[in-house]
C-alpha cells in the first residue's frame, strides 16, 4: 500500500504548493476514514479551521475580526459552498467570470456572479488578493505547518496522517495538535496564530460510541479499543511467520 508521503510543489518553485500526497488514507472517502485504526486504537480526524483566511489577513498585516470567514458571506448558511468558492477565487490567476465546474450551486438561490460578489464584499480588506494565484503560496505555508506537526508527533511515536487540511490521529489528541499548529504558525509568521477560538475541529467519528475528551497521551497509547481486531490480526500474522 502507499505509505510513503510525497511533497508536490507547483509552478517550478519550492515556495509554492508542497502539500503531502500519495498516502493510501487520502484516497479513502471521509465516510470511511472514521473506521481507520492506528495500532488497533480508534482515530479521529481533526480539521484546520479557517487557517487559510487567517494566513492571508495576517501575512498582509490586516485584521479579519472574530466572525467566521465563511459564515459572514451568507449569514451562516451554505458554509461548505462558500469555503469552496473562496478557495477557488484565491487559487485562480484571473477573474472567475464562469462558475468552476466542481462547485454546485443548486442549493443556493443565487448564481455564481452573485456569490462571487458576496465573497468580495465580505472580505473587502483583501479584495485585491483574489484572482492573483495566491493559493499555491498559501499551500506552501500550510504544508510547512503540517510538516512541523508531523515531526512533533513523530518524537512521541504518534502517527499524524495528513489529509491536506486535516489530520487523522489517535482519538483525544486535539489539545496537543492545537498547540503544535500554533507552534508551527509561529515558526512561519514569527507571531502567534491570530485565532482566539479553537483552530481545529474534530470531524464526526464512529457513530453511537461514547468518546472521552479527557484522555491523556498515555491512556491513548495504552488503551484498548473493542471494535478493532488489529491485535488479533497482528498475532495471526506473527504466528504465520514462525
Amino acid at each position: 500500500s502507499s505509505r510513503i508521503l510525497t511533497r508536490i510543489f507547483s509552478n517550478g518553485s519550492f515556495k509554492e504548493g508542497g502539500r503531502f500526497y500519495r498516502g493510501w488514507w487520502q484516497n479513502v472517502t471521509r465516510e470511511y476514514r472514521k473506521h481507520i485504526t492506528l495500532d488497533g486504537k480508534k482515530t479521529a480526524e481533526y480539521d484546520f479551521s479557517q487557517l487559510n483566511p487567517h494566513m492571508i489577513y495576517f501575512a498582509h498585516h490586516l485584521e479579519m475580526g472574530s466572525e467566521d470567514a465563511y459564515d459572514r458571506v451568507l449569514d451562516g448558511e451554505h458554509r461548505d459552498i462558500v469555503k469552496q468558492a473562496f478557495n477557488a477565487m484565491i487559487q485562480a490567476r484571473s477573474p472567475l467570470n464562469k462558475k468552476p465546474i466542481d462547485i454546485n450551486l443548486d442549493s443556493l438561490e443565487m448564481n455564481w456572479k452573485d456569490l462571487r460578489q458576496r465573497i468580495l464584499d465580505a472580505h473587502k480588506p483583501i479584495q485585491h488578493l483574489f484572482f492573483d494565484g495566491l493559493g499555491n503560496k498559501l499551500q506552501f505555508e500550510d504544508s510547512c505547518i503540517a510538516e512541523s506537526v508531523m515531526l512533533d508527533f513523530q518524537k512521541i511515536d504518534a502517527p499524524a496522517l495528513p489529509v491536506h487540511d486535516s489530520f487523522i490521529m489517535h482519538h483525544g489528541y486535539g489539545g496537543e495538535l492545537e498547540e503544535s499548529i500554533r507552534r508551527g504558525f509561529y515558526e512561519r509568521f514569527n507571531n502567534d496564530v491570530p485565532i482566539k477560538s479553537e483552530i481545529i475541529k474534530e470531524m464526526p467519528s464512529l457513530p453511537y460510541e461514547e468518546q472521552s475528551d479527557n484522555l491523556s497521551v498515555e491512556e491513548i497509547l495504552k488503551g484498548e479499543v473493542e471494535y478493532s481486531q488489529w491485535q488479533d490480526r497482528d498475532r495471526m500474522w506473527r504466528d504465520r511467520k514462525r
